[in-house]
């Protein structure tokens, strides 16, 4: 096999999985920081930044406004 490492059809789709929830749930955020901003809602908007639970609760109170585009 020349040393080369092969990739288990698992790790693969564990891998696919996980590149999907980054893409699902950075555009999540992004449409959060994009309402607050629209709303004005700096405040918010600086609080998320560093408050993972109020990052949460806004996503949740939010949830049919921010959906994935």
């Amino acid at each position: 096999m020349d040393g080369q490492v092969l990739e288990l059809e698992s790790d693969r789709l564990i891998k696919k999985g996980e590149q999907i929830g980054l893409e699902r749930g950075e555009a999540v955020v992004t449409n959060l920081v994009k309402k607050l901003v629209d709303e004005d809602r700096i405040d918010d908007l600086k609080r998320i930044a560093s408050d993972t639970e109020y990052r949460r609760k806004l996503m949740r109170e939010m949830q049919e406004d921010i959906k994935e585009e």
